[in-house]
């Protein structure tokens, strides 16, 4: 009935035709990815490319099936994979887990940004294993009562986090800039993989069927694993239970990864000390969220590695490496 219903609308989108002397590139705007934006990059190839903006997803669709080279977020559902035979997509994103459901044809070719956003997600887990391991959160929270208090804060004698053994889930391309990061401050660090990096910046290796000691050996605990069947709410009630209870979990990966509610359960039995989260399962998180009334757990509107942050270099990279060719 849906699909019916996206036909009908089709059939009545209007659009202008595509320039035929010019390749044709479909280019899929969002608040950030503006046209204006665009045209400051593209200014110089309007003689050999023909670019059509659409905000529209409905008028995406529709255009699709005559371009060559495409640059978007996501697939519509509603786009016939055959209809991607032979073009070009660039993806403006970092993770391309979606298209694991979407059967592309063996001609279609993908780019997207690699390891854009590394250095950006690399400190801003080390941002929050600082934040995390001097409990600063309770005096942001006094800060909006306007009370004066060090006894949360200083409750327990101060470890740097220098001394501390940081455990990294997924040691990628986001991983290794995590651990290099960390290595540099002089930190002990565990990888976890199932697949084994041969970098000297990991000290301690440890596969799936070694996670209760990966667990029971890391003080702050890094979510870095890209999501797939294997790793949906791999962090879950017995995950909670076999870290250290003064460690600290930061989650930069996929919401999926782990068990929220699971989760909310670990922080009222106080199986562990604290929490960063920038990535959840409902994004923005319900306002009716139990995880809001914890202290101890900091939420970040998806912003780590937030593609946004890197409009012009995914711009620069799109160009580069679809309309001309260059790939790195």
């Amino acid at each position: 009935m849906k699909k019916k219903l996206v036909k009908l609308i089709l059939k009545y989108i209007k659009v202008r035709d595509w320039e035929k002397s010019k390749k044709r590139v479909l280019i899929s705007l969002n608040s950030y990815f503006t046209e204006n934006e665009w045209l400051e990059k593209i200014s110089n190839l309007d003689d050999e490319f023909d670019f059509y903006f659409v905000k529209n997803k409905f008028r995406f669709i529709k255009l699709i099936t005559g371009a060559d080279y495409i640059f978007c977020f996501g697939l519509s559902s509603f786009i016939e994979a055959r209809l991607l035979t032979k073009k070009k997509i660039y993806f403006g994103v970092v993770g391309l887990e979606f298209l694991k459901k979407v059967k592309l044809p063996s001609s279609c070719e993908v780019f997207s940004p690699k390891g854009i956003s590394t250095m950006s997600i690399a400190e801003y887990c080390l941002a929050m294993s600082i934040n995390l391991n001097l409990k600063l959160y309770y005096a942001f929270n006094n800060k909006l009562k306007k009370m004066w208090d060090q006894s949360k804060i200083l409750n327990k004698p101060f470890i740097s986090i220098k001394k501390k053994t940081i455990g990294i889930m997924g040691v990628g391309n986001n991983g290794k800039a995590i651990a290099e990061i960390f290595k540099n401050l002089g930190c002990h660090v565990n990888g976890y993989d199932k697949i084994h990096s041969k970098s000297l910046i990991i000290d301690d290796w440890f596969y799936p069927d070694r996670l209760d000691l990966f667990l029971s050996n890391s003080d702050v605990v890094i979510v870095a694993l890209s999501e797939n069947p294997e790793t949906k709410h791999l962090i879950n009630l017995e995950f909670f239970k076999m870290m250290k209870k003064d460690s600290i979990l930061i989650n930069i990966a996929r919401g999926n990864i782990i068990n929220e509610d699971d989760l909310i359960i670990a922080l009222k039995n106080k199986y562990l000390s604290a929490v960063a989260l920038d990535t959840l399962i409902t994004e923005p998180l319900p306002r009716q969220s139990k995880l809001w009334k914890f202290e101890n757990v900091i939420v970040t509107p998806h912003i780590a590695g937030n593609i946004n942050l890197f409009r012009d270099q995914i711009q620069k990279d799109f160009i580069k490496t679809v309309l001309k060719g260059k790939v790195n």
